[in-house]
């Protein structure tokens, strides 16, 4: 075999493993763009080219005239996301009761952490701060509530609500006070 011929295959072979290479890490991220697009769902833009024809009943509710009421032409308010904060922790930490607590589903500044306290035959006792956004989630700062607002030991009901312009919800936890 000439010399030329043996370079030649001695090319082709120590290409070919760069080659390979390319080629399974192309399919890899072919079949990641792949993936991803059918588990995203497709954007859709609806639009509304002219007044509706429809004067059924349900569109005519808010409509005593009977005229045409595009469906898309006001849309309505967003109601408030219902969530369920989760209390991380609630103790008596010397003269003072300690809630904290996040909430998962929501992402943002600004809304109100309240820790309401309850007892049969008692006044209530709350605390409140204001949530931060923290990571992916709201973080409420620890709400201190001073053990001299609560005139009985015992058993007492917490109630922890977060509101926001965006968000509601509240969940409750049975908390013993020394």
């Amino acid at each position: 075999m000439p010399a030329k011929n043996k370079k030649l295959a001695k090319f082709i072979r120590r290409a070919k493993k760069p080659a390979v290479a390319a080629l399974l890490v192309a399919a890899i991220a072919i079949g990641a763009m792949v993936l991803t697009n059918k588990n995203s769902s497709p954007a859709t833009t609806t639009l509304n080219s002219g007044p509706s024809n429809d004067i059924s009943p349900a569109n005519r509710a808010g409509n005593p005239k009977g005229t045409a009421v595009s469906p898309n032409s006001t849309p309505k308010p967003a109601g408030l996301q219902q969530i369920v904060p989760v209390i991380t922790s609630a103790s008596q930490e010397g003269q003072s009761v300690v809630v904290r607590a996040y909430v998962a589903e929501v992402f943002e500044n600004g809304g109100a952490c309240t820790a309401t306290f309850t007892k049969s035959g008692q006044a209530s006792v709350s605390g409140s701060s204001v949530g931060f956004q923290n990571a992916s989630y709201t973080t409420c700062p620890p709400i201190k509530v001073s053990r001299g607002k609560f005139l009985t030991a015992g058993n007492w009901t917490l109630a922890l609500s977060y509101k926001s312009s965006s968000a509601e919800g509240s969940t409750t936890q049975q908390i013993t006070l020394q």
